[in-house]
């Protein structure tokens, strides 16, 4: 019986061995160096080139174990059936052979089949020692000392960068979305298709013009010389124009005859604007390919002769041509100009609802000049790098450029951006993305030395914690923060909570460790409240400790001090005794009869920061600020906590700032600065101290740099006003949803003189009822529904700023003028006063609205509407602002000195 190999499609059995083809040892050694295992872990088998040939062609590697194999990329698979027989993998004996049968037919130790070489017997002392394979030469007596260095290997890739496209570029990849085709192959409605050729039109209209001008000056010259012409006795002279002016002549016939052809020809250019937008209607694909750009950039500087055709819009239209490019036929279209653009604007919206993300950009940068929804348009198609260099070569905006990249992927592109702008902590995080280490603890060294330069001690920890993984170089900075009275109270807090997870370290020593040896007299209050927060997080690690230093301080305090203000904090770290409070009342009262003052809760925010605005957001607020020239961020609740956080970003000192937030249906707050700061986002976590749900803050890098007003309302959407063009001409109102993609644009209907007034608006406070959206321009209230009909309210008294009332029933809003406040209900106008300085106005709940000035601060009655202030209250520090708080009775007042005092306006 001849046993065979019967070939496999597939693999059937497990690779024990290898088979490495070549005459060569060079070749063999090569290929199991490449495996990169032991030799101890295989044994090799020279392979003869036939029965009669004891040439190796080969070499068969077998291992010691499916383990080791399963580490090596064989070329040539084998598998060992019994023990004793290699055979490739996707190959079967025929006739099958049983294990015990086949054990009887192998006489060698290990036999190898190969499909056309045959059987190959070995025994044990037939394997090869590899190191047979090497010639050793004899050691020669050769002098070293001159040996150089060999060739460098090539340094590891680092980056890999390809052309970088420019805007023409991508401006360009929009445009080759449309399709070249001329118009007049389209008939009009009545089937007419015999419109004339531009070329004709252009040519007829040139010459007309130049007749009109010429017969006008001929016609000026005769009336001259008729002026200085007079005949015998008195008689009109040869040239008078009484004289010539009988009846039409040859001139004025000429003159009408070109008049009526122009009007012919410009009802001709009617014309094709009438099938234009009636293209719209029926095929808008078609009608893209014929579109009149409005207000575009893409127009040449030069004008050329018009024509009553419409023309193809270049394919291949170059951005070029909008800054240096030729003429161009411009097109009055009149009062067609608004349905032009509701075309325009329908159909980038359906282009977004079909993904065509590449025609919308081409139909909102090309159409509408409009390069901020186009990059937006661009972004939601996931086309990254053009979005970015739109944000980039349009707008100026590194930031926004930057991010754009980094949220496409394309990191190392990010990165060069992100070090124009000195931004190294987020150069730090897309090296850690990238997996270079090395050089992302560079540049978060950097930011490290740089916080620590500013004194920003918080700022240095949270780098070596989070970035640099450095506990105990953290911790040490912390301890240094606190001993240094930089963010001293915040240091100590975040210490021990870095401490705290260590099982090793007992926190209660380290508590009395801090106390005894690095806390001076002048911050035991200080150390005592940090305690009597801590003590809430880890009860059992410091419950004895904290009871013992709130004795010592206290009673010291009382003592050396004679103060008994902190006695009441006993009972917070004697919760079970329910006596304390009773008692330090009955002491308090004893030690004197007479009671002092009540002093205003005051919440001091960090000093060293000029805060500029605050706005409040659910049971918290948000104050924003600039120390260094860095922007900052405060976030409190109304019972004293504070967390700061900043951006490693410059801040002009002339730049303003606002904060955008929707009060209760939102967490998202934008950021926006007079500058067009792109601000990078920061989630502020939901915490113990702030019990709402996570705030995003940031500033959305799709919104329009342009925005004269922004809003967040329901469900986290957003609304943008702006001007659509140069010119100021159109108001539009563009609608977001919550990832940032536009849902809805609607153009404002406005009349002229209202639109004059909004135009001399920089940037301002845009309010949403639910319904409508309301803001002030000049001496105007302006209302805009959600499809952008505006009405207004005009106020008497310089109005200054407004704010609605959005937890009244009622549409209430609020007016600071310049010498008092009013109020605006129902289109009811009422005056609370006019002889105030206000500063500020809001509305404190439904009943009472509270008008600032820059020392006192005023209470009126929404209810009986007095024209006197219910209360009055005066202050010591010149106030900035003035905020609503969780307590519907409370007012805060933020002042120069970073300072929150927090009022009860019933008091």
């Amino acid at each position: 019986m001849k046993i065979e190999l019967q070939y496999s499609e597939q693999t059937i059995h497990t690779t024990r061995a290898a088979f490495i083809r070549g005459t060569e040892p060079k070749v063999w050694l090569q290929e199991i160096n490449r495996w990169n295992i032991s030799p101890e872990q295989f044994a090799c088998y020279l392979v003869p080139a036939s029965h009669q040939s004891i040439q190796a062609i080969g070499l068969v590697v077998v291992f010691k174990s499916e383990e080791i194999a399963l580490k090596v990329d064989a070329p040539y698979p084998y598998a060992l059936l019994v023990n004793k027989l290699l055979v490739p993998t996707n190959a079967r004996l025929f006739p099958v052979v049983n294990d015990n049968e086949l054990q009887q037919l192998l006489l060698y130790d290990i036999h190898f089949f190969h499909p056309t070489i045959g059987l190959v017997g070995y025994k044990k002392e037939n394997q090869l020692n590899l190191a047979d394979l090497f010639q050793v030469h004899p050691a020669t007596d050769t002098l070293w000392h001159f040996a150089k260095d060999g060739i460098k290997p090539n340094p590891p890739f680092q980056k890999i960068s390809i052309n970088q496209a420019n805007l023409d570029d991508v401006l360009q990849s929009f445009s080759d979305q449309i399709d070249k085709k001329p118009l007049d192959e389209i008939p009009d409605k009545e089937g007419d298709n015999s419109g004339g050729s531009n070329i004709t039109d252009a040519i007829t209209r040139t010459f007309l013009k130049g007749a009109l001008s010429m017969g006008k000056k001929l016609d000026n010259a005769l009336e001259n010389m008729a002026m200085g012409n007079t005949g015998v006795n008195g008689e009109p002279g040869a040239f008078d124009s009484d004289y010539w002016n009988t009846g039409p002549g040859p001139l004025d016939r000429f003159n009408k005859w070109a008049n009526d052809k122009l009007n012919e020809l410009e009802k001709k250019r009617q014309k094709e604007l009438n099938r234009l937008l009636d293209m719209f209607d029926e095929n808008t694909d078609e009608a893209l390919r014929y579109a009149i750009p409005l207000d575009s950039t893409f127009l040449g500087r030069g004008r050329a002769n018009p024509s009553s055709r419409l023309t193809r819009r270049s394919g291949n239209f170059n951005w070029r041509m909008g800054g240096s490019g030729g003429a161009a036929d411009y097109w009055d279209v009149g009062n067609r100009y608004h349905e032009l653009r509701q075309k325009y604007q329908l159909a980038a919206e359906q282009a977004l609802q079909n993904r065509d993300y590449k025609k919308a950009a081409y139909i909102y940068a090309h159409l509408l000049s409009d390069f901020h929804s186009a990059a937006n348009a661009l972004e939601q198609g996931s086309f990254y790098r053009d979005a970015a260099i739109i944000h980039k070569e349009r707008f100026k905006n590194i930031e926004s450029a930057a991010a754009c990249l980094e949220r496409g992927g394309l990191l190392t592109e990010a990165i060069d951006l992100y070090l124009e702008l000195n931004r190294n902590e987020k150069v730090g995080d897309l090296y850690t993305r990238l997996k270079q280490t090395d050089k992302a603890k560079k540049h978060y060294q950097i930011c490290v030395d740089r916080a620590i330069r500013k004194n920003d001690y918080m700022e240095a920890a949270q780098l070596m914690l989070a970035k640099l993984k450095q506990q105990k170089r953290a911790m040490a900075i912390l301890l240094n923060g606190w001993t240094e009275n930089k963010q001293a109270v915040l240091c100590l807090e975040k210490y021990f909570d870095t401490i705290a997870p260590y099982p090793k370290i007992n926190l209660s020593t380290q508590a009395q460790h801090v106390y005894k040896n690095l806390t001076p007299v002048n911050k035991k209050i200080a150390f005592l409240k940090v305690l009597d927060t801590l003590k809430n997080k880890y009860p059992e690690q410091l419950a004895k400790s904290s009871k013992e230093i709130a004795y010592e301080i206290i009673s010291e305090t009382y003592s050396v001090e004679g103060r008994t203000n902190y006695l009441f904090l006993l009972k917070n770290f004697l919760q079970n005794d329910r006596l304390i409070g009773s008692d330090c009342s009955r002491f308090v009262n004893n030690k004197s009869k007479v009671t002092s003052p009540t002093k205003l809760q005051c919440i001091e925010l960090e000093k060293n920061v000029i805060w500029l605005t605050a706005k409040v957001i659910r049971n918290q607020f948000l104050a924003l600020g600039s120390k260094e020239g860095k922007l900052y961020l405060a976030r409190g609740n109304w019972f004293g906590h504070i967390d700061y956080y900043n951006w490693d970003q410059d801040i002009s000192p002339f730049t303003k700032l606002d904060l955008v937030v929707s009060s209760y249906s939102s967490n998202q707050v934008i950021i926006h600065s007079s500058s067009h700061l792109s601000i990078e986002k920061k989630v502020l976590p939901k915490t113990i101290n702030f019990v709402d749900e996570q705030v995003i803050i940031h500033t959305p890098r799709w919104i329009n740099n342009n925005a004269i007003g922004i809003n967040i309302n329901l469900i986290g959407r957003i609304t943008t006003l702006s001007f659509a063009n140069a010119h100021e001409d159109v108001l539009m109102t563009t609608h977001y949803n919550a990832n940032g993609e536009i849902t809805k644009t609607y153009d404002c209907t406005i009349d002229d003189q209202l639109l004059n007034d909004i135009r001399n608006v920089s940037y301002t406070d845009l309010y949403y009822n639910g319904r409508r959206f309301f803001f002030l321009a000049k001496e105007n209230i302006v209302i805009i529904d959600y499809e952008g009909n505006a009405q207004a309210k005009r106020i008497k008294g310089n109005p200054k700023k407004i704010v609605v009332n959005d937890t009244n029933e009622s549409t209430q809003i609020g007016i600071m003028l310049e010498n008092g406040c009013a109020l605006l209900e129902y289109n009811e106008f009422f005056v609370f006063s006019n002889e105030l300085n206000p500063i500020d106005i809001i509305f404190i709940g439904q009943n009472y609205l509270v008008v600032t000035e820059k020392y006192k601060a005023y209470v009126f009655d929404l209810v009986t509407r007095s024209t006197n202030a219910i209360k009055e209250f005066n202050f010591t520090s010149p106030v900035k602002l003035s905020l609503p708080t969780s307590n519907r009775h409370h007012c805060a007042f933020l002042n120069e000195k970073g300072q929150i005092n927090i009022i009860d306006i019933r008091k």
